[in-house]
């Protein structure tokens, strides 16, 4: 197996080191990943305090040093992140300090008798309970919630609200066994981007790598399609909000990783600015929203469109929205294709520009979880509006939401 993944690329005065660490997402270990995310970031057994962590940053010209982690379907990776100029600027030998620096702090963090620090650990659960009951008070946030209960309960809608039991199973040792079972045991995979010497960035994380540990499998087809009812599921509640929030949910039948460039351009033709037919046909022509978007899961194959609204619009919202996903054809999408096109084309030209952009790329097709954005480009440049119409006749409405508020609003 390669070792390290190098991005040559003379754009940037800095270079980015990232280490993946692969693992089977589970909704009942989402705070577990969040807390040790925290508890990685602060110091570790050779720099037991944040201020001499970060004084070695510092000394040792690191810019930062982030952790996090990203999912697409069941499939999740933790990820660290590190930034150093390039040695050139500076006249003086970096990477090879910052490496070892990066790896003793990844594989040794601060333990005692196997285990993170108990009184930070309650700390950021505590930091964390607070913030999810935050979210929950936002319509946004409350509602997405709900339909993702709704949709998927066991997985989409696992989330630590709805799932009190969560914070119970979330405790100090499930952390620690985390941490050993998915990134203190395993290699991860190495990915460098920068103007670097190759033979060198091989060797430097050669001689940081355990030989030991094997490297976590991953697998891309970890998808999440949801079955598609036989009948539209209507949910109707009332919360403690200024607004209302009408949501519909659509899925796509026979969902396919081809359809993917389909499905987002769809949403672009949707919500993009000013232009979206649903911006135009709900909101400008009958002025029954307040405002409309939508997005959307490839990996669960649909399509959510939401709009807020006066409580008293909802069935004419309903109908609204219906119509205009049922009236596309490809008179109406002509121009709007080429100016979706375009605004790709500009996101390519501005990608280009961006390290974090490029690795992303580089990462997505080596994992398995996407093309490089050119080659979407590509292919979105042959799809026709006839596509997107025989696209669109595979839609099914399954569900739809409205959260009614307390207050009245009126267009």
């Amino acid at each position: 197996m390669k070792k390290v993944h190098i991005i040559k690329t003379s754009r940037f005065r800095q270079t980015v080191i990232r280490l993946y660490f692969p693992f089977e997402d589970r909704g009942e270990e989402s705070l577990i990943r969040m807390i040790l995310s925290k508890l990685m970031s602060r110091y570790s057994a050779k720099y037991p305090t944040v201020e001499s962590l970060n004084k070695a940053l510092i000394e040792n010209y690191i810019y930062d040093i982030k952790y996090g982690y990203f999912f697409k379907g069941h499939q999740a990776f933790m990820r660290v992140t590190m930034f150093v100029p390039e040695e050139k600027y500076l006249g003086e030998e970096v990477f090879e300090n910052a490496c070892k620096f990066l790896f003793d702090v990844v594989y040794n963090p601060k333990l005692k008798d196997g285990l993170f620090d108990a009184e930070d650990f309650e700390r950021e659960k505590r930091l964390k309970k607070i913030g999810f009951e935050d979210d929950i008070k936002n319509i946004d946030g409350y509602s997405s919630m709900r339909v993702y209960e709704e949709l998927d309960p066991d997985f989409l809608g696992y989330s630590p609200l709805s799932h009190p039991e969560v914070f119970d199973i979330t405790t100090l040792e499930a952390v620690s066994d985390f941490y050993i079972k998915h990134i203190e045991t395993k290699s991860p995979y190495v990915f460098v981007l920068g103007n670097i010497d190759e033979d060198k960035v091989n060797k430097v994380i050669g001689d940081c790598l355990d030989k030991n540990k094997p490297y976590e499998k991953f697998n891309h087809s970890l998808t999440h399609p949801l079955k598609i009812n036989k009948k539209v599921k209507e949910i109707n509640e009332k919360g403690p909000f200024n607004q209302s929030m009408l949501k519909m949910v659509y899925k796509i039948d026979n969902m396919r990783r081809e359809d993917e460039d389909l499905l987002g351009l769809l949403v672009d033709l949707l919500s993009l600015g000013t232009t979206g037919i649903l911006f135009k046909k709900v909101r400008e022509e009958r002025g029954l929203v307040y405002s409309v978007n939508s997005s959307y899961s490839m990996d669960s194959g649909i399509l959510i469109i939401s709009a807020k609204i006066s409580r008293h619009n909802k069935e004419a919202a309903i109908l609204a929205i219906k119509d205009s996903i049922d009236s596309i054809n490809g008179d109406l999408l002509e121009d709007s294709l080429i100016k979706v096109k375009k605004s790709m084309a500009l996101d390519l030209e501005y990608d280009k520009d961006s390290k974090m952009a490029i690795i992303n790329d580089e990462t997505d097709v080596y994992f398995g979880l996407g093309t490089s954005f050119a080659e979407d480009y590509k292919r979105c440049l042959a799809i026709m509006p006839l596509d997107i119409v025989n696209f669109v006749k595979r839609l099914n409405l399954d569900l739809i939401y409205f959260l009614e508020g307390e207050k009245e609003w009126t267009n």
